[in-house]
């Protein structure tokens, strides 16, 4: 658990780093960060959830970066967002905890981790955001709802290239989370690159790069 009287420190540093995406966070949106922060470290100790344990790294490495896309994309209004392997969350929460207006479904197999966001999605009371507790095969063949944008940051692209044209609505858009730009071949089906943008992390914490997939018309 990071001390609270450092908790000031990690407040400026996480308005400077948004600012600078051009996001203007709210005092609410501030305090859920917090919170969203305390319950990672505490749970940490206990479930593996993420490798980057240092408060200051947490605020830089996963919630700065998870909201990066709203930087360079439109997310329509009310948009239906599917994270594919959230993890600890990543990047569904912070966008959902800046975007109100955002409808999530958060795909994660490990059925810890699905325990530690249900918790924390009650503690931080954030509405319309779902837990699937299963892979992305499974949640296809349920038949569950398709989204606007898929979101792709822990996973292998080659891993669900196949299955993530299915969760998407027609006109829907695919965000992948990558450290270089990425290359289709020309024959690759039936996606096709929109658009691809490098950002840097505060901190000197790395190169971010999203890339906007589409499927081909």
């Amino acid at each position: 658990m990071f001390h609270v009287e450092h908790e000031a420190d990690l407040e400026i540093l996480l308005l400077r780093s948004t600012g600078e995406l051009g996001l203007d966070l709210t005092v609410e949106q501030v305090t859920r960060f917090m919170g969203y922060l305390s319950q990672l470290v505490h749970w940490n100790k206990t479930i593996n959830l993420t490798s980057i344990t240092t408060p200051r790294e947490i605020v830089v490495k996963h919630f700065v970066d998870s909201l990066i896309p709203l930087a360079a994309v439109p997310f329509p209004h009310q948009a239906r967002l599917i994270d594919v392997g959230t993890g600890a969350g990543f990047p569904g929460i912070p966008l959902k905890i800046v975007r109100s207006d955002l409808q999530a479904t958060l795909i994660e197999p490990n059925k810890k981790r699905c325990a530690f966001l249900s918790s924390l999605i009650g503690t931080l009371r954030l509405a319309d955001v779902e837990v699937f507790a299963g892979t992305v095969r499974e949640y296809i063949e349920r038949g569950h709802t398709h989204a606007h944008m898929v979101l792709v940051r822990a996973l292998r692209l080659d891993d669900i290239y196949s299955e993530l044209p299915s969760l998407l609505l027609p006109a829907g858009k695919i965000l992948l989370y990558r450290t270089e730009p990425l290359t289709l071949p020309e024959s690759s089906k039936p996606l096709t690159i929109e658009d691809q943008r490098s950002f840097d992390l505060p901190e000197n914490a790395g190169e971010r790069v999203i890339t906007v997939l589409s499927i081909k018309s």
